[in-house]
C-alpha cells in the first residue's frame, strides 16, 4: 500500500491523543500495541512518503566507545 501525507497526519493526531486505532485512507482500520509501534509506523511511512517525492532517506549511525 502507498501511503499519503493524509495518512501520515492521521496517525500524527492518534499519536498526539493516545488513541490506539487509526483509519487509513483507503478504508483500512489498524489497530496498534502501543505507542512506540505507532512510532515506527510513523518513519516508516515518513520514509515511503519521501521516497515517492524522489528523496532519498537519510540514515544516521551511531556508535559507542568504552574505555577499559
Amino acid at each position: 500500500m502507498a501511503y499519503t501525507t493524509d495518512d501520515l497526519a492521521r496517525l500524527q493526531k492518534a499519536i498526539a491523543s493516545g488513541v490506539k486505532s487509526v483509519t487509513f485512507s483507503d478504508g483500512r482500520v489498524t489497530t496498534y500495541q502501543s505507542a512506540a509501534e505507532m512510532m515506527k509506523v510513523e518513519d516508516r511511512i515518513k520514509g515511503d512518503i519521501a521516497a515517492s517525492q524522489g528523496q532519498k532517506k537519510s540514515v544516521i549511525y551511531l556508535s559507542g566507545v568504552r574505555r577499559g
